[in-house]
């Protein structure tokens, strides 16, 4: 058995069981289309592993031994195809690389998702990870597939269930490729359950299918079903891992194939299509009995289709040979097969000997019509069921167990916030209108979908025998996955910025939902879990801007593959906007794994709660022209003042938003082409690896030191081109230089930048700063003194200061830095400056550069040393007042990524400084651990209108708060 910890083992064997079952498609793929590549030819390849999975359990029930020689036959069969055709097998993966993408981000979040809190097995983690008390349903396919593995001839699959009980095809699936991962040493229960993972994900390619046939194009259509992945119901149905959505999947791609389709005249491509189309119908029923429901729905369809009738029987030929096996094994070797059939349209719970049709009989005799007509009634009713007021009220104080409830058992609440698209329906169909022809061929496939849906709702809720018995897992999935791709497309049809806002809204309270840990639960979070977590969230968020993005117009679904378009030109998104969402996640990541709960349980930190958030509650926007500490606070403020309209209890994630969109602003700068920064992408993600403490991250109260950051950058840039840059150097100059002392620090340097630009925008700017630096002046000057310190200054003191918290603290580990004597520290801060001022003053490539990014540096060094001269001591202890190092410790790593100089000797020194920078980050990786004080229970006596007093926030401190009227 493997021996990785979780959750790195279940996720190799999901990496694994991806790996085989991608090898069997392709191959089936590369050889239906006989190297031609084709728009579906994906689906080619899910059924070549359905086909083949199918084989592999007919060949372990004939015995085990031929059954695990045809599993290593067929993925030898397999490699060696692909082999053979690796030219065009290339093509076929780059063809389909967007799907492959989601499905590998979905496949990793979601399992790594799953072991947040880790659980002995699988099996077990997704019963009771989510929802409470669960059945033991997603351990059908690993009893099935031990029963055949084993050769144990038993027809009982536990209790009172027999094999013909159950649907075979993801039990044959398993079996494909378990021999592999037994050999490799997996157990069972992973191995099934990763195989059944990605067969669940069949959801992904098929609402990809859907949603083109709505008119949806292909990038778009990948965002959207990256969107979908934040849904709930879609999250837990794919690691619990009956096999519903696979089912359901199927069911949706043959509709699909059979109506949406463009037509076409050539009839070998027509019964091509609907033999096609058969064969998912019957691995759909071979995976659940559930979709005769969605087949049901589907006869008046048919009827009016009449006119392809040869067609439909070639589709119907493809269902029956694909039946007949599993027919004759309920009938013959394990009969009746026919418990679960009874037990929902009959009501026929314990096993009897009576068929379908008698057992009917019975049962409606007894109840009569009024007690049929008011099950009806009642079961219409459970659709629309659950708390649709949480849909508004989705916050992380709510309990998510329940919302968790309603979006998975009551079948339309389980779109969850998706039906705020509803809101995009009249502006989609107004556009659908005002389009030409052959666009609104597309409407006339959102009707077919709509009439299905309802349709299978109806048969659903006719045909089941219980009153409130239509829960979701007592139907076909077909009606979540349709109703998903509806409000989808339409989001999306209507405007990108839609949807886009939609599933931003989704995603949130996927997170506050379905992200904490279930009811029971006690084992700790797994920081690893967490982070493959965070990771593959992010991944699938920059796959969604990038598509959105470049989308082409909205077409309709293609019959053929296109010609291959013209490589586009580089755009600014290429160059700007793409780079800073990528980095924008790495640097975002970085921090999630240095202190995960900041992001899973925001906090208040220090003046966040006295200062800006009972400020911003009592005072309103009185608070703007407060002063704290002796100067301005406008942008933390006017943050403040934006989030006092929340729910007391969203304040911290509120605060942790404004933190981190701070950070993502800081990227935006740092790749925009105004500014002439060297290595910018190692200068973007040095701002989350400096060895620091961390507490500029995540709050309120040490934000100026991130926006600081924005007035060098000011001080750096290119002058403005347009009336737009201007403008918003102008806003930029005003807000930042408001906020802290920072423009009185740095309002020489823009005078010297505008004499030494002469430009009008230069000059602009330094008169901005100069009036900025003027109002905090003189709010400096007309507050309080501070009481005077004891210890006197000398500049051994001030040197010991730098060469102690700037340099060894940036290129040394903490234990080390604090034991080097003090003699030895005032050296290494001597040595810095004169190295800061021979590389300001050194004629080279970038010689302004280099001087105001270390007059900046030094500029806040000297106004920190000055502020604490005579308590310096206080700095002894390397994480107290870290914040006000932070700005030179950027600016310092900025110098050493640049390489400021083209001598060998100076990229050399500076590429092992920048080395030992981030070795110091390693050997202190993670910021010290964030109190959880539980700030929701005090959150809602505030929100109440209750008065609170000693409430604790980090970093130990503690606040009043007279409670919000």
């Amino acid at each position: 058995m493997m021996t990785l910890p979780a959750p790195w083992n279940p996720l190799l064997a999901v990496a694994l069981c991806g790996g085989l079952l991608l090898l069997v498609g392709s191959a089936g793929a590369l050889l239906a289309a006989e190297k031609r590549i084709r728009p579906e030819s994906w689906l080619n390849a899910a059924l070549t592993v359905a086909l083949a999975g199918y084989a592999a359990f007919w060949a372990g029930i004939f015995h085990p031994a031929f059954g695990r020689f045809f599993s290593w036959f067929a993925l030898a069969a397999a490699a060696a195809t692909c082999w053979r055709m690796r030219r065009p097998g290339a093509a076929w993966l780059r063809a389909h690389r967007d799907l492959l993408l989601v499905g590998a981000l979905v496949a990793v979040g979601y399992g790594a998702t799953l072991y947040l809190f880790p659980a002995p097995t699988w099996s077990t983690g997704a019963a009771s990870r989510f929802l409470a008390d669960m059945p033991g349903d997603n351990e059908l396919p690993r009893v099935f597939t031990e029963v055949v593995s084993s050769g144990n001839p038993t027809r009982v699959l536990g209790g009172d269930w027999l094999t013909s009980d159950r649907p075979p095809l993801q039990t044959g699936i398993a079996l494909l490729t378990w021999p592999v991962l037994r050999t490799l040493g997996f157990d069972l229960d992973t191995a099934c359950a990763a195989t059944g993972l990605w067969l669940q994900l069949l959801w992904i390619p098929a609402l990809h299918l859907l949603l083109r046939s709505l008119g949806v194009d292909s990038r778009r259509a990948t965002a959207v079903v990256a969107a979908l992945a934040f849904t709930g119901f879609l999250l837990f149905n794919s690691v619990y891992v009956w096999p519903k959505l696979a089912a359901a999947a199927f069911v949706v791609i043959a509709f699909v194939e059979w109506f949406l389709r463009p037509a076409t005249s050539d009839e070998t491509e027509i019964r091509f299509r609907y033999v096609r189309a058969g064969t998912c119908a019957g691995c759909a029923w071979l995976l659940h009995g559930g979709v005769t429901f969605a087949l049901l729905a589907l006869v008046p369809f048919v009827f009016a289709a009449w006119r392809r009738w040869r067609s439909w029987l070639w589709a119907g030929l493809a269902f029956i040979v694909l039946a007949l096996p599993w027919l004759a094994y309920q009938r013959g070797y394990a009969p009746p097969g026919n418990r679960l059939v009874k037990w929902h349209i009959a009501g026929v719970i314990p096993p009897d000997s009576r068929s379908v049709g008698q057992a009917l009989h019975d049962s409606y005799a007894k109840i009569g019509w009024s007690g049929a007509w008011d099950a009806r009634c009642k079961n219409l009713a459970m659709l629309f069921g659950g708390s649709w007021s949480s849909l508004v009220n989705a916050g992380p104080s709510r309990a998510p167990l329940s919302r968790r409830v309603d979006d998975q058992y009551f079948p339309l609440r389980t779109a969850a916030l998706w039906w705020l698209a509803l809101g995009a329906l009249p502006f989609w169909a107004v556009r659908q209108w005002r389009t030409n022809f052959a666009q609104r061929e597309a409407g006339r496939n959102h009707g077919l979908t709509f009439g299905w849906l309802a349709g299978t709702c109806v048969a659903w809720v006719a045909l089941m025998f219980f009153p409130n018995e239509a829960f979701t897992h007592q139907g076909s999935y077909t009606v979540q996955l349709l109703l998903l791709g509806l409000l989808a497309a339409w989001a999306v049809l209507a405007h990108p910025l839609v949807f886009a806002t939609i599933a931003a809204i989704q995603a949130v309270e996927f997170a506050f939902t379905w992200l904490p840990p279930g009811r029971g639960i006690v084992t700790p979070l797994s920081g690893a879990a967490a982070a493959v977590t965070l990771a593959s969230g992010l991944g699938l968020i920059y796959l969604i801007v990038t598509r959105l993005v470049g989308a082409k117009p909205n077409q309709p679904l293609p019959d053929a593959a296109a010609a291959p378009a013209a490589p586009p030109k580089p755009q600014w998104r290429d160059r700007f906007f793409t780079p800073t969402l990528l980095w924008g996640a790495v640097v975002i990541a970085i921090l999630f794994a240095r202190r995960p709960e900041m992001f899973l349980h925001p906090q208040l930190w220090a003046e966040d709660g006295p200062i800006f958030f009972l400020q911003a509650d009592t005072c309103g926007l009185g608070a703007l022209q407060t002063p704290y500490g002796g100067y301005h606070h406008f942008l933390l403020r006017l943050i403040a003042a934006a989030a006092a309209g929340l729910d007391a209890r969203w304040i911290p994630a509120a605060y942790l938003t404004a933190s981190l969109t701070t950070v993502l602003m800081l990227g935006a700068a740092i790749f925009s082409p105004r500014i002439d920064l060297p290595r910018r992408a190692a200068c973007f993600v040095a701002i989350a690896l400096l060895p620091h403490s961390g507490e500029v991250f995540g709050n309120l109260a040490n934000l100026q030191w991130l926006s600081a950051l924005g007035l060098v950058w000011l001080l750096l840039a290119r002058d403005a081109a347009t009336p737009r840059q201007s403008a918003s150097d102008a806003l930029l100059a005003v807000v930042v230089g408001l906020t802290g002392i920072f423009s009185i620090l740095l309002t020489p340097l823009f005078v010297w930048r505008a004499w030494r630009r002469k430009s009008r925008s230069s000059a602009l700017l330094a008169v901005l700063v100069a009036l900025t630096a003027s109002v905090q002046a003189w709010t400096v000057l007309h507050s309080p003194a501070a009481p005077p310190g004891i210890e006197a200054f000398t500049v051994g003191s001030a040197a010991w200061f730098t060469g102690y918290r700037l340099t060894a603290s940036l290129l040394l580990p903490a234990t080390w830095a604090e034991h080097l004597p003090r003699a030895g520290l005032i050296t290494l801060g001597v040595a810095t400056v004169l190295a800061l001022l021979a590389t300001a003053v050194v004629p080279g490539p970038r010689r302004d550069f280099r001087l105001l990014v270390v007059a900046s540096l030094l500029a806040v060094v000297m106004a920190t040393i000055f502020r604490a001269r005579h308590e310096l001591s206080v700095f002894a202890g390397l994480r107290d007042g870290d914040r006000y190092l932070f700005v030179p410790k950027v600016l310092a790593v900025w110098l050493l990524v640049g390489g400021w100089s083209g001598l060998g000797w100076i990229r050399w020194s500076t590429g092992v400084a920048s080395g030992l920078a981030l070795l110091a980050t390693l050997a202190a990786w993670r910021y010290d651990p964030l109190k959880d004080y539980q700030w929701s229970q005090y959150a809602r006596r505030i929100q109440a209108g209750e008065a609170v007093t000693g409430i604790p926030i980090n970093p130990g401190m503690t606040f009043d708060h007279p409670g919000r009227p």
